[in-house]
């Protein structure tokens, strides 16, 4: 796909990262028109996050994986995964569906996050997942040149703070914005249980008052 193309749009309350999978579930006659064709044409539409009536600028395309699954009245469930991120430069509304000019874009440098940094990011990506009872998959590679989309895409995250991680254009940075994010995010949930832990026992030294 040229840069600068006229990429269909899908608007969602949902940030995907370049190499995420993403299900969908295509029920609207205007997305079902859109999507057939990327899946006929073996072609690519943008996933841009959108809240209320604001969509952002920058997006990630996606490629239908598989088809998971067609239902009678033609909706149908697809497996999708992330491959570019870009940006939108001038929106079209000629269709049913948004479409958009755009610009693809990578990191300015290739350059790695340090191995140490990685680490504890993964270290406190299990203790997060654990926190918020969310499950984190056994295969989740964290070694890949963009580990901080991988991590970021496999935890419950605040929507605005992947949107952030996406538009960033340094892996080093990204990575070290995911290690203070998920620190402050377990120090949160560890106050929360605390306070919550306290409350049960109402302060009489760890006795539960009757």
């Amino acid at each position: 796909m040229a840069g600068r193309a006229l990429l269909p749009l899908f608007p969602l309350q949902v940030v995907l990262f370049p190499a995420a999978q993403l299900p969908l579930h295509i029920f609207e006659p205007r997305y079902r028109e859109m999507v057939g064709k990327a899946i006929a044409q073996k072609s690519e539409f943008g996933v841009i996050f959108a809240e209320e009536t604001t969509v952002s600028s920058i997006g990630c395309t996606a490629l239908v994986e598989q088809v998971t699954k067609r239902y009678e009245d033609g909706r149908f469930d697809i497996m999708t995964r992330g491959r570019q991120r870009f940006r939108a430069l001038e929106l079209d509304q000629e269709k049913d569906y948004l479409r958009a000019r755009i610009d693809f874009f990578q990191d300015e440098t290739a350059e790695s996050a340090p191995r140490s940094v990685v680490e504890e990011a993964r270290h406190l990506a299990y203790e997060v997942a654990q926190t918020l009872n969310a499950t984190l998959p056994e295969d989740l590679v964290v070694d890949e040149p963009q580990a901080s989309f991988a991590l970021a895409a496999a935890l419950p995250l605040e929507l605005k703070f992947k949107q952030q991680l996406l538009e960033q254009r340094s892996e080093p940075q990204r990575i070290r914005t995911l290690v203070d994010y998920l620190g402050k995010v377990l120090e949160r949930a560890r106050t929360t249980q605390r306070m919550q832990s306290l409350a049960r026992t109402n302060g009489h030294g760890g006795r539960v008052v009757e």
